[in-house]
């Protein structure tokens, strides 16, 4: 083997590996960039596609739009009257919240009175029973009769001033007029909660057909744009298309040059084709 023939020999092992090596790089880099590309050509058709009707949906979406700004229109009226009446019958409600304020108040100073505490009221009772049998024995001739009377009375009397006494008094005019004054308050507040109710339910209605209307102005919005989407997808699809070009071009120029360096050595190398095939 020549000078030459060695060094031919020599430089093309040194160089097959990285032939091979930039080989499976660019058959790697071809297959993602053919998949972006059949990815992006599915986009850039669904967007001719849409582009074709794009006209058409944005018809019906003014149309809709329009409709919702009617709607809108006609729910602002309605909230601007219940307002109206939410105010009208919170200034109703102000004087039943008042009056019932002060029964309240009226029937609190008559429990928080010293009447109000049993023993009081027992003690007061019993004074008076007691008093009375007094008086009703004093004015008696029998002194049995009269001291029969007494002991029974001084037996009988705590009993029944107890029982009195332990006997709330629920029907005072206190309580009478607290529970009048609460009824036409709860009358007065459910004609407010009334109008509230239907308020917040209005006001739901509004933000609902708001938030519709702001979805329809997006879509919108997109479909005008599509124009412009469609140049720059188109844009990269060239790009892309132009890529798997060069790589394909290029992974056809590295196989010829692996192909011709392995024809040029084989005749230098015993069992070069089994050595050519490790490497």
């Amino acid at each position: 083997m020549g000078v030459e023939e060695y060094e031919l020999l020599v430089s093309t092992l040194n160089k097959l590996p990285i032939l091979k090596e930039t080989l499976k790089k660019e058959t790697e880099d071809l297959k993602s960039s053919r998949q972006k590309m059949y990815e992006k050509k599915r986009l850039v058709t669904e967007l001719q596609t849409e582009l074709a009707s794009r006209d058409s949906k944005i018809k019906k979406i003014d149309s809709n739009i329009k409709e919702i700004n009617q709607k809108l229109e006609e729910l602002d009226q309605v909230l601007t009257d219940l307002e109206d009446n939410i105010k009208i019958e919170e200034e109703k409600f102000k004087p039943y919240s008042h009056r019932l304020d002060e029964a309240n108040e009226r029937l609190y100073r008559k429990k928080d009175s010293i009447w109000s505490i049993s023993f009081f009221r027992w003690f007061v009772i019993t004074g008076v029973l007691l008093a009375v049998i007094t008086y009703l024995e004093l004015n008696t001739n029998t002194t049995d009769t009269w001291s029969m009377t007494w002991c029974c009375g001084v037996l009988l009397v705590p009993l029944v001033s107890i029982s009195l006494a332990n006997i709330e008094p629920k029907w005072t005019a206190a309580t009478r007029k607290r529970d009048e004054v609460k009824i036409e308050w709860k009358k007065a507040r459910g004609t407010l909660a009334g109008f509230e109710m239907k308020r917040g339910r209005n006001n739901k209605k509004k933000t609902k057909l708001v938030l519709e209307e702001i979805k329809l102005e997006t879509e919108k919005g997109r479909l005008i744009e599509l124009d412009k989407k469609l140049e720059e997808e188109s844009k990269v699809l060239d790009d892309l298309e132009e890529a798997v070009s060069t790589y394909s071009w290029s992974i056809e120029s590295l196989e010829g040059e692996i192909e011709d360096g392995q024809n040029a050595i084989r005749p230098l190398i015993p069992y070069s084709d089994l050595l050519l095939d490790g490497s």
